[in-house]
């Protein structure tokens, strides 16, 4: 690791990021920045905890659970403001859909100069059921094929890392797009990552990595029911970048 990474997690429920990371002393070199989203199973009083051992944890605290467009909006806007210009920012969450195991690898390319940002994906062959994996393949392949122009089987991957320079310049337009993208169809813009990929695909480019298996309890209660609504918010998306708003 280096200085200057930041390991960003929206919280609900803290997951295995601070013991296999932390409290193993793997993040040497990084700070991290969590965002407590209005967490009510005890999430808040452990961050307090830990930020009091580890200098390098910072905590953003929402009392209300304002979803995940504004808890990144809220933490990226944060980081931007301290960020090392030639460090890396990384984006996760916590709920065990994202291997920590993966951050070396994901600030790869990154830290090479091969792109601006790097997305990991989950591929099928991870056992997400066959709903959502059918609809990683069609809808997230044909969604990142048009915008990257790489056939990648995941709907709107959010774990990525993104030198900190293309995020400040993104991060502007970045907040204007997730104010039109609410008033063009009265919802949160939930794929706010991909659009900042498109942003970062002309300040250096996109690459994708495969991600690490995650743990069970995340696969099996995986809400397949949403599958409907993620199809919504895929047509949404391209709209909402066909108007150019």
């Amino acid at each position: 690791a280096e200085d200057g990474i930041r390991d960003l997690v929206r919280s609900r429920g803290l997951g295995d990021v601070y013991k296999r990371q932390v409290r193993k002393g793997r993040i040497r070199g990084y700070s991290m920045l969590v965002v407590d989203d209005g967490s009510t199973d005890g999430t808040g009083e452990l961050l307090a905890t830990l930020s009091r051992k580890f200098m390098r944890l910072q905590v953003i605290t929402l009392r209300k659970n304002r979803g995940v467009v504004k808890a990144t909006l809220a933490a990226l806007t944060e980081i931007s403001k301290s960020a090392h210009a030639d460090g890396i920012v990384v984006r996760m969450d916590s709920d065990f859909e994202h291997n920590p195991e993966d951050i070396e690898r994901l600030i790869g390319p990154v830290r090479e100069g091969k792109c601006a940002m790097c997305f990991a994906y989950l591929s099928p062959d991870l056992g997400q059921g066959t709903a959502f994996s059918l609809m990683n393949l069609i809808v997230g392949g044909y969604e990142n094929l048009k915008l990257f122009g790489k056939w990648v089987p995941q709907f709107c991957p959010g774990y990525y890392a993104i030198g900190a320079g293309a995020l400040k310049r993104s991060l502007p337009k970045l907040r204007r797009a997730a104010s039109a993208y609410r008033k063009m169809f009265g919802s949160e813009m939930i794929g706010i990552d991909i659009f900042l990929g498109t942003l970062a695909q002309k300040l250096g480019g996109t690459c994708f990595i495969k991600a690490s298996p995650v743990r069970k309890e995340w696969l099996t209660g995986k809400p397949f029911s949403k599958t409907g609504r993620y199809v919504r918010e895929h047509i949404r998306m391209m709209r909402f970048l066909n108007s150019k708003f």
